[in-house]
């Protein structure tokens, strides 16, 4: 009975680690020769299998607009595993997984006017659902593309979870478990 409180208690306190979405920071992409830039806030909820990622992408700059939108993720993330890819109106999304590549790339689409493109202060919102939990940093690379400039910087997804602490937890489940239903026979 003690076991079967331990492994209880062993299986909360892992659901509960796993179910902690953490509150991001909102980034800063640059332009390399000017001071226009553009705001990425990040945001990540919890649903029924997974996380909901979303992108809020605002156009801080003096002049020009913004037609596309890349996250670049580590290699430990499949991007191929991503669902539920979330495009504003009138742009598309390609994700890519060949010659290196781990990214989702959003752009207008072949049906978009300028009034879809991102204009000095608005803001459109891109994202995606994955089984992988939030990171706890900024591990995914940003890239997006205006009229006038490439902007870049860092933000924060999904992280495959380390092998080594995932073989741990079953290893210890294991180990509480298996006495426990061997006294049963």
């Amino acid at each position: 009975m003690k076991r079967m409180v331990v492994l209880l208690a062993l299986l909360v306190v892992a659901c509960a680690a796993h179910a902690d979405v953490p509150v991001w920071d909102t980034s800063t992409l640059t332009a390399i020769g000017t001071a226009d830039s553009l705001q990425v806030t990040p945001h990540c909820t919890q649903i029924t299998g997974g996380y909901a990622y979303s992108y809020d992408l605002t156009n801080l700059g003096s002049r020009g607009s913004v037609y596309g939108f890349t996250l670049v993720f580590s290699a430990d993330v499949p991007v191929s595993e991503l669902t539920y890819i979330v495009a504003p109106s009138n742009w598309t999304f390609v994700v890519r997984t060949t010659n290196g590549d781990n990214k989702i790339g959003w752009s207008l689409g072949p049906s978009a006017t300028s009034v879809d493109r991102i204009a000095v202060g608005q803001t459109k919102t891109f994202g995606f659902t994955s089984v992988y939990g939030p990171s706890p940093v900024q591990n995914v690379n940003v890239s997006s593309q205006g009229t006038y400039y490439g902007f870049s910087g860092n933000t924060y997804g999904p992280a495959a979870p380390e092998p080594g602490t995932l073989a741990a937890l079953f290893a210890g489940i294991a180990g509480i478990g298996l006495p426990m239903i061997r006294r049963r026979k």
